[in-house]
Protein backbone atom coordinates (compact mmCIF):
# COMPACT_ATOMS: atom_id res chain seq x y z
CA UNK A 1 0.00 0.00 0.00
CA UNK A 2 2.75 2.49 0.93
CA UNK A 3 4.80 1.53 -2.10
CA UNK A 4 1.89 2.22 -4.42
CA UNK A 5 1.44 5.68 -2.92
CA UNK A 6 5.15 6.44 -3.28
CA UNK A 7 5.25 5.27 -6.89
CA UNK A 8 2.22 7.38 -7.74
CA UNK A 9 3.71 10.39 -5.91
CA UNK A 10 6.96 10.17 -7.88
CA UNK A 11 5.46 9.19 -11.25
CA UNK A 12 2.82 11.92 -11.19
CA UNK A 13 5.39 14.67 -10.72
CA UNK A 14 4.15 15.63 -7.27
CA UNK A 15 7.52 14.66 -5.80
CA UNK A 16 9.08 17.69 -7.48
CA UNK A 17 6.74 20.03 -5.61
CA UNK A 18 7.18 18.11 -2.36
CA UNK A 19 10.94 18.49 -2.74
CA UNK A 20 10.63 22.17 -3.58
CA UNK A 21 8.44 22.71 -0.50
CA UNK A 22 11.00 20.91 1.70
CA UNK A 23 13.76 23.14 0.33
CA UNK A 24 11.72 26.31 0.91
CA UNK A 25 10.97 25.31 4.52
CA UNK A 26 14.68 24.54 5.01
CA UNK A 27 15.59 28.03 3.80
CA UNK A 28 13.07 29.52 6.23
CA UNK A 29 14.52 27.46 9.09
CA UNK A 30 17.97 28.81 8.26
CA UNK A 31 16.79 32.23 9.46
CA UNK A 32 16.02 30.78 12.92
CA UNK A 33 19.28 28.84 13.31
CA UNK A 34 19.05 28.93 17.07
CA UNK A 35 18.88 25.42 18.45
CA UNK A 36 20.52 22.19 17.43
CA UNK A 37 17.23 20.41 16.69
CA UNK A 38 16.20 23.18 14.27
CA UNK A 39 19.50 22.83 12.41
CA UNK A 40 19.06 19.06 12.28
CA UNK A 41 15.49 19.39 10.96
CA UNK A 42 16.72 21.87 8.35
CA UNK A 43 19.46 19.49 7.18
CA UNK A 44 17.01 16.59 6.96
CA UNK A 45 14.61 18.75 4.93
CA UNK A 46 17.41 19.72 2.54
CA UNK A 47 18.33 16.08 2.01
CA UNK A 48 14.72 14.97 1.56
CA UNK A 49 13.98 17.88 -0.75
CA UNK A 50 16.98 17.09 -2.91
CA UNK A 51 16.05 13.42 -3.06
CA UNK A 52 12.45 14.17 -4.03
CA UNK A 53 13.50 16.63 -6.73
CA UNK A 54 16.03 14.15 -8.09
CA UNK A 55 13.58 11.21 -8.06
CA UNK A 56 10.86 13.22 -9.75
CA UNK A 57 12.98 13.29 -12.92
CA UNK A 58 11.39 16.59 -13.87
CA UNK A 59 12.95 17.67 -17.15
CA UNK A 60 14.85 20.85 -16.36
CA UNK A 61 17.85 22.31 -18.11
CA UNK A 62 21.13 20.59 -17.24
CA UNK A 63 22.64 23.94 -16.22
CA UNK A 64 19.83 24.36 -13.69
CA UNK A 65 20.59 20.98 -12.11
CA UNK A 66 24.28 21.89 -12.04
CA UNK A 67 23.47 25.23 -10.41
CA UNK A 68 21.36 23.51 -7.75
CA UNK A 69 24.07 20.95 -7.06
CA UNK A 70 26.85 23.54 -6.74
CA UNK A 71 24.73 25.82 -4.56
CA UNK A 72 23.78 22.95 -2.25
CA UNK A 73 27.36 21.75 -1.91
CA UNK A 74 28.66 25.26 -1.19
CA UNK A 75 25.94 25.72 1.43
CA UNK A 76 26.80 22.43 3.13
CA UNK A 77 30.52 23.28 3.20
CA UNK A 78 29.74 26.69 4.66
CA UNK A 79 27.52 25.16 7.34
CA UNK A 80 30.23 22.74 8.41
CA UNK A 81 32.90 25.44 8.60
CA UNK A 82 30.82 28.04 10.44
CA UNK A 83 32.36 29.10 13.78
CA UNK A 84 30.39 28.03 16.81
CA UNK A 85 29.13 24.81 15.28
CA UNK A 86 30.28 21.31 16.12
CA UNK A 87 32.72 21.30 13.21
CA UNK A 88 33.50 25.00 13.28
CA UNK A 89 37.00 26.35 13.62
CA UNK A 90 36.37 28.22 16.86
CA UNK A 91 35.70 25.09 18.91
CA UNK A 92 38.44 23.04 17.31
CA UNK A 93 41.16 25.64 17.88
CA UNK A 94 39.98 26.90 21.25
CA UNK A 95 42.71 26.94 23.89
CA UNK A 96 41.99 25.80 27.44
CA UNK A 97 41.91 28.57 30.00
CA UNK A 98 44.67 28.76 32.51
CA UNK A 99 43.84 28.91 36.22
CA UNK A 100 47.05 30.70 37.11
CA UNK A 101 46.53 33.92 39.00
Amino acid sequence: MHTRWLVFHVASGQAFFTGAACLIVAVCLTALNAQRHIRMARNVLVCLGGIFVFLSATPLSPWFYLLLLITSLLWLVRERSRPGTKYGHSEMTAQPRSRLG
